[in-house]
């Protein structure tokens, strides 16, 4: 459990069809984690179940660099469906 003023990491992951359908994106999995690599492992986990395991931790370690505390975001095409991403950094409020 995280006290309050400690910061963790928010990952989501929603799908979507890939063709021009109309609908509205669906949650996949979202997780919370007290570390940054906590989500990293997280959200390569979420990613695997779609079957994209060729994806290096580096990519993701890079990405995070470069959010910085702004987070990171991505997304891909996995047969027919969309997939979004998006890693936030949430500060612990009481």
């Amino acid at each position: 459990m995280s006290a309050p003023g400690e910061q963790v990491w928010l990952v989501t992951v929603t799908t979507e069809p890939a063709e021009d359908e109309p609908g509205n994106p669906s949650l996949a999995g979202y997780f919370v984690h007290a570390s940054p690599e906590g989500a990293i492992g997280g959200l390569r986990d979420a990613i695997a179940e779609f079957g994209i395991d060729d994806s290096t931790p580096e990519l993701f370690e890079g990405e995070f660099e470069e959010g910085g505390d702004a987070g990171y975001h991505g997304s891909f095409t996995a047969g027919d469906q969309f997939v979004s991403y998006q890693v936030v950094p949430l500060t612990i409020q009481e």
